[in-house]
Parts: C-alpha cells; structure tokens; sequence
C-alpha cells in the first residue's frame, strides 16, 4: 500500500461563497461546487467548509482508487465528528436518520406538545417556570431570590411604584418555583428549607429553628439577619 498526504484538501480549487448581512460575514463552500461522488471530494469539500486538517490517507495496492479505512482515519473521523456513511458511501440518510432521532416530534414529545398547545397563557408560563427551576438547580434559584428578596427589602424608592411591585412578583414567583422543584439531593431539600424559612419564618418551635439552621449548615451558606419582608 501507499501512503497519501491529504494536503490537497486544504489547497482545494473550491471558491468560497460569502455572505455579507448586518453585523455579521460568513462564507461556506457549496456542496454543488464540488465531487461529492468521490470519497476524495467530500474529504475535500469537508475539510474545505468546516476549516479543519485533512487526514492522511492510504490506498490499496491493488485498486489504486480505494482509500483504506485505517485506524488514523477512523480516529480523524471520531475527532471531527464526520459520519462515516457519508464520508465513506456517500449516503446521506444515516445523517438524517439521526437528525431525525434527535429532533422529530414523535411518541411521548408529540403528545407532550399536543398538550402544551392547548394550555391558555398562564398555564403555559407556569410550565416554562417549572422548567426553569430545573434547568438553574436550586442553588442558582436560591441566589437568584436573594439578591431579588434583599434589593426588595433594601430599597425604600421602590415602595409604591410598579418596578418594586414587578420585583416582590418575581420573589414570589421563585419561592413557588422552589417550592415544585422536585428534589434530586440534601442539598436541594436544604435550599427548599431555606428559601421556606423566608429569613426567619419558621421559628414557631425549637424544632423548627433547628430545622432551619440545618439546612444552611447544608448548603454549605451562613444564615442571614432573620427578618421579615415588606409586603405591598
């Protein structure tokens, strides 16, 4: 067998299409402009769209034309994420097949989208409020409700106006998020705790309190002034 240095790829003739729109340029290679029948053309196509360095490929002795699937190649094909049914067949329906797995709205998705569909407003925000409390994790929510709750309570310009009205709605929105947060760990019943202690509000028994100072020796946090919040 012979070896074969790819440099070719990077010293393609293909001419780069470039898009010039507001705030942004960009250029890309049209699939068109080149031999995607060959396995050489889309390793030169590939490599000339997505700028990256071609592998070294090496042909069998006895078909000249055909490139070996070495392990290099292999190994270049896993790194730079090309699939090998188009790189090595030209076949483009494995790629779709998997776009398709990863995107279609079928079985359980397309009936969860078929019910979010119906749901009025309100419902609709509650869902994307229970997404967020998962997608930030009850840390991030808790920081969140604690530079909300203590520019709320530290701020008397924002008494009586529609800014610190928005503000203590944004408070209570994120205690309801943490409060249907489903917990994963200590540490997310610690937070659950915290922010349901509201700085001091369960002190009803010695229980309570012990509860409370638990759950920020958990979370790893020291305890704020234990006050109250203002209410509207």
């Amino acid at each position: 067998m012979t070896n074969c240095n790819a440099d070719s790829a990077n010293n393609t003739g293909l001419t780069p299409v470039t898009v010039d729109a507001p705030g942004l340029t960009y250029s890309f290679y049209r699939e068109s402009d080149a031999d995607l029948t060959t396995m050489e053309g889309r390793l030169e196509w590939f490599c000339a769209n997505f700028e990256v360095s071609p592998p070294n490929l090496e042909y069998d002795e006895d078909e000249p034309d055909a490139i070996l699937l070495t392990d290099d190649l292999m190994r270049w094909a896993l790194y730079e994420g090309v699939s090998l049914d188009w790189l090595v067949c030209g076949m483009v329906s494995g790629v779709l097949a998997e776009f398709r797995k990863g995107h279609s709205f079928g079985g359980p998705k397309r009936k969860l989208y078929e019910i979010i569909r119906k749901l009025d407003d309100a419902q609709k925000q509650q869902v994307l409020d229970s997404i967020e409390a998962k997608s930030l994790g009850l840390r991030e929510l808790h920081h969140q409700w604690r530079i909300a709750r203590d520019t709320y309570n530290e701020s008397a310009a924002l008494d009586g106006t529609p800014e610190g009205a928005a503000l203590f709605d944004r408070i209570l929105e994120l205690e309801q998020q943490a409060a249907d947060y489903e917990p994963q760990s200590v540490e997310d019943f610690a937070f659950k705790i915290i922010i349901a202690d509201c700085d001091g509000d369960m002190n009803v028994t010695d229980c309570q309190v012990e509860l409370a100072n638990m759950a920020y020796r958990v979370a790893g946090i020291e305890q704020v002034c234990r006050g109250v919040i203002k209410t509207r």
